[in-house]
């Protein structure tokens, strides 16, 4: 018995993802605060990795999702409805890595500015506060985070992204006590 959901949900030391298409988990992207911190630098990477709890012994132990993908929460349903792929700008996928217990989107810049560029556009053309944006677009800086499988073809091209439909569950480090973590790196242009 794995308990009710909303166990999980008030979990606040950790996130989980189970398949198929049960829970996945939704991530805060801190745009603000990566613009805030160098307001004339560019953003040249943004690095998200995600880790996961080690797994308990048990017997009964259900296996782990090997696909991620990363997508705008406003996109997730019409991604799979329009069959996307993943376009490294609004939608990304990655793999697990086993050797060191992660999965890791190696570079969300063009997301974390995507993010930003529409809600400094929208706020322009709506003669919207930050606030007013904030409260009337509460998921414009989140994505989700759902397992998946991919097939590529013979030149290694992503060509099809669907739910991941095996019997898996994973726990990862998050949460409001356990926030994960992003490395930014910025360039400067003189």
């Amino acid at each position: 018995e794995n308990g009710s959901q909303q166990e999980l949900i008030d979990n606040e030391n950790c996130t989980y993802l189970k398949t198929p298409a049960g829970i996945c988990t939704v991530v805060e992207l801190p745009v603000d605060e990566i613009f805030a911190a160098h307001p004339t630098d560019s953003v040249n990477k943004a690095q998200l990795t995600l880790t996961r709890y080690n797994k308990d012994n048990s017997d009964y132990t259900l296996g782990t999702p090997q696909k991620l993908l990363l997508v705008r929460k406003q996109d997730m349903y019409s991604f799979f409805e329009n069959h996307n792929v993943s376009n490294s700008q609004t939608s990304y996928t990655c793999t697990f890595d086993e050797t060191f217990n992660t999965y890791t989107f190696e570079n969300i810049c063009r997301l974390v500015s995507y993010c930003k560029q529409e809600k400094m556009k929208g706020m322009k053309e709506k003669g919207l506060t930050d606030a007013q944006w904030n409260a009337l677009y509460p998921d414009w800086n989140k994505a989700v985070l759902i397992p998946v499988e991919t097939s590529k073809n013979t030149e290694g091209v992503e060509v099809s992204v669907t739910h991941d439909l095996g019997l898996n569950s994973i726990q990862l480090q998050g949460g409001p006590r356990n926030p994960i973590q992003m490395q930014v790196i910025y360039s400067r242009f003189e």
